[in-house]
């Protein structure tokens, strides 16, 4: 029977590929296909790894794993925003146009703000049953 080292070092970090497919939330990814893709990239890139680096082979695939849940993270949020997404600059002369129109803005701020009221209102009352009852 053959060994393949490529096999036994994809068992050797189960365990690490588990944790960190548990551990990572990716928006469309189940914990199964984080896991697949994250053995996946260790396969395409164990050619690479060299034990003249003196850098273990666990190390070596935690850091080759956790740069492919970055990349893919980054490549789902970039998705979410779509095509035409807005970046702003962050500056003071930033202008918006606002499809929504001025006025719906400013009944939102409106209900907002009346929002907080009524939160500070209740807040108080909340703060003024509590000293009724300790006293």
């Amino acid at each position: 029977m053959e060994i393949n080292y490529s096999e036994l070092a994809i068992i050797s970090i189960e365990k690490d590929v588990q944790y960190l497919a548990w551990k990572w939330y990716i928006p469309n990814y189940t914990n199964d296909e984080i896991a697949q893709e994250l053995r996946l990239r260790v396969w395409e890139k164990i050619s690479l790894y060299s034990t003249e680096s003196g850098v273990s082979f666990r190390t070596w695939a935690n850091v080759l794993m956790k740069n492919r849940l970055k990349n893919l993270l980054r490549a789902q949020m970039n998705q979410s925003r779509g095509e035409g997404a807005l970046l702003l600059p962050l500056d003071n002369s930033v202008r918006i146009d606002n499809p929504l129109g001025m006025e719906q803005i400013a009944i939102f701020l409106d209900d907002l703000a009346s929002m907080y009221e009524d939160m500070d209102d209740f807040l108080n009352s909340r703060n003024d049953y509590r000293q009724e009852l300790t006293r």
